[in-house]
């Protein structure tokens, strides 16, 4: 029988924690680093199966007819961040290093 839609899979997370604890008993983030170091090949073939796929970006665009003087001379001058200054909200860090 299926798991009800938006329940949590509950094997999976047991199989998450038994792979964190047999991490931590082989030596942690130490020993992980020293196989990576050996075996670099099957390291990014991990990282690039792990890493994210997709990038989502919420962009706003404001037309220059739609800002004041003085958010436009912040632009202008650099003394602002731009866009999202403009619109009066705080610019947030971006998630993608």
């Amino acid at each position: 029988m299926a798991r009800p839609k938006g329940s949590k899979n509950k094997t999976g997370a047991e199989v998450k924690a038994q792979i964190l604890a047999a991490y931590e008993r082989i030596g942690g983030l130490h020993e992980f680093s020293e196989w990576a170091r050996a075996n670099r090949g099957e390291f990014y073939r991990m990282y690039a199966q792990l890493a994210p796929k997709e990038l989502t970006a919420d962009v706003h665009i404001t037309s220059e007819v739609e800002l004041t003087d003085e958010q436009l001379a912040a632009i202008a001058t650099g003394s602002g961040s731009g866009a999202s200054e403009a619109q009066g909200g705080a610019e947030e860090p971006s998630p993608v290093h």
